[in-house]
Formats: C-alpha cells, structure tokens, sequence
C-alpha cells in the first residue's frame, strides 16, 4: 500500500503539465487515479483514489476538482497536511440542515466539540459518486434510503426492515414510506423536539398524510380509515392535543420502526397482544381483564386458532393459565360489576 507521499514519482510530470496549462480534472488524477493512494488522519489510513468514470457519471461530473476542493496549489504536492474540508454550502443552501440534529456540533463528555456534525453531507450523499435521488443506484434513492441511515441508525434499521413499512417498500409498493418520508430530510429533529414530524405532538398528523389523505393509501387501509379519522377526536387523541406526553400516539399502540400488519401474529396490536398492549398504560385494567372470562378465554383459545402462540410466549404469563399449576375456573363478568342495591318495597 503506497503513502501519498510515495506518489511524488508522478511529481515532475505534473508540473511540466500544470506549467504549460491551467490546473485541471487530468491534472488531479496523474495522482488520484492511482487506487494505492493513500494518506494517514487521525490514525487511519483512507484512501485517497478517485474513480475518473464514477466521478463523470456524478451530478458534479462537468466541475472541475477545485471548485470542491479551493484553496490547493497546484504545485505543492504533496499537498499541505491541512487541507480545507469541502463546503457543500458554496452552492447548496443548507440552512435546515444546519439546525437539524445531524448538523449540530457533536459534544463530548468535557463539554467539548469532538465533531463539527453528526452527520456530513458526504456521510448521506457520497463523495465523488453523488447521484441524483431518483437515481436507483443513488445512496438517497427511496430503495437504499433506509441502508444510508442504516449505517448509522442500525438497529433501527434492523427493525425496519422486518416491519410492514419496510417489507412494503422492499416489495416496491406504492406510496410505502421510507425514513426521509416520516422524519424528514435535510431538518431532522430529535423525537423529543417540538418541530419533529415524530414528535408526540405530531405524529399522528405525520402517519395520516399517507393513512387518511392519500387516497390509494387510504383504499388499502380500508375498513380502518374510519377509524383512523377517529383518533382526533378519540380520548386519546384530544389527551395529546391537549400537551399530555403520556397519552397514547400512533406508535405507542402501533409500534414505531418495528410496526406490523394488526394479522401478523407478532404484532402489538394483533387481537392476541391488544390486551398487552393497552396493558403498558392500564396496567391494572389489563390485570382484571386477564381474570375475567373473556381474557382467560382468549388464553386458551385452541391452538389452531391463535398463531400467535408460536411466536411468542408472553401470552402465558399468567399461572392461572397453566393446568396444574393454580389454574381456576374464570370468574363471572359480575366480579367487576358495582354492588346493586336494592329497593325496600
């Protein structure tokens, strides 16, 4: 593997070349185009190759490499160990980004910046090989979308994948959202911030844009739209609208990267789970549910009948359930029902 420094061999002809004509892409690439180009920073060794074909198919393939890269003299090379990062911003207007949760300054433990951004535009987009988004090889393609951020957000990713908005996605279905569609691009907030689209607050606006106001959508979330329409107005959602943090979004039935179709048997909100589900917030309605005849009996609904059984285990957790093991007949609906009193004649 060769130091960049070792590539001073190409140094004399590079100059006759920068000497007889103004600096350009040739110029550059006497040098980078050598794939064993490399330099030390920070302790790493990268690579300091540029692919000429990939960098001519990029949407920056008519710029010339120092109106990325200002500020080199052609004939200081190798070039100064400082050299200035490239600024996106000389020609795109990054102002949200700047605000959003990736372009702030990463801090450490002594109050310190230990990193300009979380996330550079490189780090979504590329370098020499930046594609237009509708481009399916694009690293911000609606089809890799969610494997850029994944390279970051990976377990989220994992989840993702596995849930309905993924495997959707993955199928090619129309309208099936990716994570840009959800969190938003260039000005992604903190969940916890007030402006994120996945705010408690907002979320729920945020799943009804493509659940009730898109009309395919809508078609195929039939019969539920109804219900979806409903939430607003529901306990729930007036809790919400109200500043309630605690009420119950979307997500908090549903799931948030890992949400499923209600007929997966590992869903939360599958008939098998609901009671579970709800039980995260009604912890005590959910235990006199689970003791009255209707829970005890979706416990022991036949095997053939409750798919969820083999995928999860958690709908056992009662003793009560379990034959030989303090099991008793379920209580009458009459257990929970007020005292009647009764009227002298």
């Amino acid at each position: 593997m060769k130091a960049w420094i070792g590539s001073a061999c190409c140094l004399p002809l590079l100059l006759a070349s920068l000497t007889a004509s103004g600096q350009s892409n040739d110029d550059c690439l006497m040098c980078h185009s050598d794939r064993g180009l490399t330099a030390s920073k920070r302790g790493k060794v990268i690579s300091l190759f540029v692919d000429a074909a990939q960098l001519q198919r990029s949407v920056h393939g008519s710029l010339s490499c120092i109106d990325c890269h200002p500020g080199l003299n052609p004939s200081e090379t190798p070039h100064a160990r400082v050299i200035r990062p490239v600024d996106c911003q000389q020609c795109h207007d990054a102002g949200s980004y700047q605000k959003s949760v990736h372009g702030r300054p990463v801090i450490g433990p002594d109050g310190k910046a230990i990193r300009a951004s979380a996330a550079g535009c490189k780090d979504c987009h590329g370098t020499h090989e930046v594609l237009p988004h509708t481009d399916g090889k694009s690293s911000v393609n609606r089809s890799r979308i969610a494997h850029t951020c994944g390279s970051c957000h990976q377990s989220v990713q994992s989840h993702y994948a596995r849930s309905a908005h993924g495997i959707a996605l993955d199928k090619g279905v129309k309208g099936s959202p990716s994570c840009v569609d959800c969190h938003g691009e260039h000005d992604i907030e903190l969940v916890a911030s007030k402006d994120s689209p996945v705010s408690k607050a907002r979320e729920a606006r945020t799943c009804m844009r493509c659940h009730l106001d898109d009309p395919e959508i809508r078609q195929r979330t039939a019969p539920s739209a109804g219900f979806i329409a409903g939430y607003e107005s529901s306990v729930h959602g007036v809790a919400v609208a109200s500043g309630n943090e605690k009420a119950a979004s979307c997500s908090d039935c549903h799931g948030a990267h890992d949400m499923k179709r209600r007929s997966d048997p590992t869903s939360s909100v599958n008939k098998w789970h609901v009671a579970q589900t709800c039980g995260k917030c009604h912890g005590e309605i959910s235990t006199e549910y689970g003791e009255s005849i209707h829970g005890t009996a979706l416990q022991w609904e036949p095997q053939n009948l409750h798919p969820a059984r083999t995928a999860t285990a958690s709908i056992r957790s009662s003793p009560q359930a379990i034959p030989g093991r303090g099991w008793r007949r379920p209580m009458s609906p009459r257990r929970f029902a007020p005292p009647v009193t009764r009227r002298s004649p």
